[in-house]
């Protein structure tokens, strides 16, 4: 089935980019962001499927030991990745200026820039991160992982034009192709080559098919150089809080490694990817919900219908919730019979670090339904504080965990911080009338009950 029939009629074609889209032509708002869950949700459930197949298969060919290595490898990559963005795309998504094109080549050369600058500053860091974990070879692994922030750098600005009008379909088709070569090359390195660079290999080919697809499939004319000053005091002042943000997000997300790192062996460090990577399935879809549908609508209300925006809010913060909640409440009953089932031996000592992310995803969940109406709003420093204040208490609930509990006790701050920092982010959405607390109070007492009695059920049969 080719891609062109998988598409609606709200994922036709794209014109040039010197040609605006009207926001008045073709499907209503609510319908545009029905198509966008469904496909959403969809390319999230096909790559998870996906990245389970290609993780079962590499964890045959791979030890422990070998996973540890490649968690630190994925670290990097994501961090890479992420800073090469810049707030680009929220920019493009945000801005009434978002189809023009001397706004949008302005971005790309930014975006350049941004990622030429990536790839000296993480060459200048390979020896002090090898010198951390006590692996010299990440000497070499860091330069060349940084050559993904380097490619994406010259990406076209097209996606975040097709995020800008939720026209989500040739997108979530291309990201799942690049999800295929990424899994395809990383099994066959690893069946010639066991070893980490199979990761690092996975990445790299997926960034030079991301670029290509950019400039030729998804392409709404080419990209030029150009400097604009006008664009580029927004793109300057909205994006200074986005960069600040992302830093924070990457930290957030990923610090919980570069602390590991320094405690867990290679071999604990791969249960916790492992176990990191599974409790994530959940937080994915809604982390992906929130980029490509939440956000759009929220910036859309915001501008054209601000007094319907607290009421759509809730509508959708109920249904993603309800969708999602359950699933992460079954992971942390059972994640121990599931790391169990899918893996051989080996990989079992992932199941209790499963059980108690999956605690923490529910109020990291809770939190990413509302906190989107803040770019939405065009507040990026309200978007940040929860970002640092996140990276300060994964910090001090991980280390008051050690002190606690050693080893146990970190992974459990980890979970923890998830939960001490949901205040800070109800705090930050209160301004705009997103935060809903009879809602969320709503789904944590049934998420509690929910564990608690399947808990004892379980005990009483087993």
């Amino acid at each position: 089935m080719t891609s062109s029939s998988l598409t609606t009629s709200a994922e036709a074609p794209l014109g040039p980019v010197d040609r605006p889209l009207a926001d008045d032509i073709g499907p209503s708002l609510k319908q545009k962001a029905l198509i966008g869950t469904i496909w959403t949700i969809g390319s999230v459930g096909v790559g998870n499927v996906l990245r389970l197949a290609g993780n079962l298969i590499l964890t045959r060919l791979l030890f422990p030991e070998a996973f540890g290595m490649m968690v630190m490898v994925n670290v990097v990559m994501q961090g890479l990745h992420m800073f090469s963005d810049v707030g680009i795309g929220p920019s493009i998504i945000q801005h009434k200026r978002g189809d023009d094109p001397a706004f949008l080549n302005t971005a790309w050369t930014i975006q350049i820039f941004r990622g030429i600058g990536l790839f000296f500053v993480a060459c200048l860091l390979a020896w002090p991160l090898s010198v951390y974990r006590h692996q010299p070879m990440l000497m070499y692994l860091l330069p060349v992982t940084a050559l993904t922030a380097l490619i994406s750098g010259f990406g076209s600005t097209a996606p975040g034009q097709l995020h800008r009008h939720m026209r989500i379909a040739h997108l979530t088709l291309l990201e799942l192709g690049y999800q295929v070569v990424n899994i395809t090359v990383m099994i066959i390195f690893a069946l010639i080559w066991p070893t980490v660079w199979a990761l690092v290999a996975g990445g790299l080919v997926a960034s030079v098919a991301r670029l290509i697809a950019t400039h030729t499939i998804l392409s709404q004319g080419p990209n030029w150089f150009r400097w604009d000053r006008e664009a580029v005091s927004h793109l300057v002042r909205f994006g200074r809080w986005i960069f600040i943000s992302t830093a924070f997000t990457f930290l957030a997300g990923q610090g919980d490694k570069l602390i590991l790192g320094g405690f867990l062996s290679d071999r604990q460090l791969g249960l916790y990817g492992i176990a990191f990577w599974l409790s994530m399935f959940g937080v994915e879809v809604v982390r992906k919900i929130t980029s490509k549908v939440l956000f759009p609508v929220y910036s859309r209300l915001a501008d054209s219908e601000p007094e319907k925006l607290h009421r759509r809010i809730r509508k959708v913060r109920t249904t993603v919730l309800l969708a999602i909640l359950p699933w992460l409440c079954v992971l942390a009953v059972w994640g121990s019979d599931l790391v169990e089932f899918l893996y051989d031996p080996r990989y079992h000592g992932a199941g209790w670090i499963l059980r108690a992310l999956a605690i923490g995803g529910i109020f990291e969940v809770i939190a990413l339904t509302c906190s989107p109406v803040l770019l939405a709003k065009g507040d990026s420093f309200r978007h940040m504080v929860p970002m640092i204040t996140r990276c300060l208490m994964l910090t001090v609930a991980m280390l008051i965990g050690y002190r606690v509990g050693g080893q146990h006790g970190l992974i459990a701050g980890v979970a923890a911080s998830s939960i001490l920092n949901y205040p800070v982010v109800a705090w930050a959405v209160n301004r705009y009338r997103a935060w809903m607390p009879g809602l969320d109070l709503l789904c944590l007492v049934g998420c509690a009950v929910f564990i608690a009695l399947a808990t004892i059920l379980t005990h009483l049969i087993y």
